[in-house]
C-alpha cells in the first residue's frame, strides 16, 4: 500500500496524472497495522477511523513545479496530524515520507517470500506483528 500512495503522490507532482482525491477502504487490523508501518504506536481504531494524507506546494516555489523538494506532506489520524519518523514536525518534507514508505515495501515479493528465518528481522527491529 505504501508504494501505491507513492505512485500516486509522484504522478500527481510530475502531472502525469490529475488524481487529486484517493480513498481506499480497509478493515480496523488492517489500519492498525498501517499505522503501526508508520511508526506509530498499536492502537485498535474506533468505527470510520480515516488517515489522510495531504500534500501541500510549499510557498514561494513556482506553482507549477515538478519537483519533490517543493511540496510537505501533512499526515492525519482522526483529525490528529501525526509526527512520522524523520519527520521534524507534522509538515514533512515529502521526499522525507516517500522514503520511508518506500523503506516498507516489498518490491520483489517472490523473493521475499522466499526469504528464511536468517534472513529476516527480528520482531520490532524493521517489521512488525500486531496483536489480535
Amino acid at each position: 500500500f505504501f508504494l501505491e500512495i507513492n505512485k500516486l503522490v509522484n504522478d500527481s507532482v510530475a502531472g502525469e496524472s490529475n488524481i487529486k482525491l484517493a480513498l481506499f477502504s480497509a478493515h480496523d487490523i488492517t489500519l492498525s497495522n498501517f499505522m503501526k508501518g508508520m511508526g506509530q504506536e498499536y492502537l485498535y481504531p474506533d468505527f470510520a477511523a480515516n488517515i489522510l494524507f495531504e500534500v501541500y506546494h510549499k510557498s514561494g516555489t513556482p506553482e507549477d513545479s515538478k519537483d519533490l523538494t517543493d511540496y510537505y506532506m501533512k499526515t492525519i489520524f482522526n483529525n490528529t496530524e501525526l509526527l512520522l519518523p524523520g519527520c521534524s514536525s507534522t509538515k514533512c518534507e515529502l521526499t522525507t515520507v516517500l522514503d520511508y514508505f518506500t523503506s516498507y515495501s516489498i518490491t520483489d515479493v517472490p523473493a521475499a517470500c522466499a526469504a528464511t528465518s536468517e534472513d529476516t528481522p527480528e520482531v520490532g527491529e524493521r517489521y512488525f506483528l500486531a496483536p489480535y
